[in-house]
């Protein structure tokens, strides 16, 4: 049975079955190692992305603490050193009563 396959196979693709088989196993080898290096190299770039990201986090970090810093740094002297001129008279604009609270929740009709 397995000669008749093998005549009838060598007479239709003129090639021999050994060298069919193994034309077939070597495309299947390098198709499997093609697949396994990619996936590799996407997890080894997910890894350098993560670190990436911790990275420029800390930096962010960083320069968010030096803001904090240098905005709690602002304070009378240093405003007025850098120019600040304090206004001895200020004016307020106010209101007796609040009306907006006094009127009534129910229309009139």
């Amino acid at each position: 049975m397995f000669y008749i396959i093998k005549k009838k196979i060598y007479k239709h693709f003129g090639i021999n079955i050994t060298v069919l088989f193994s034309a077939v196993f070597m495309v299947l080898g390098f198709a499997y190692l093609y697949f396994v290096n990619s996936t590799v190299a996407g997890i080894v770039g997910k890894d350098s992305g993560t670190k990436e990201y911790r990275q420029l986090s800390l930096d962010c970090q960083k320069l968010e603490k030096e803001y904090l810093d240098l905005k709690g740094g602002v304070d009378l002297t240093y405003a007025t050193s850098r120019g600040l001129v304090e206004k001895n008279n200020v004016d307020f604009i106010s209101r007796e009563k609040n009306y907006a609270l006094n009127q009534s929740l129910t229309a009139n009709y």
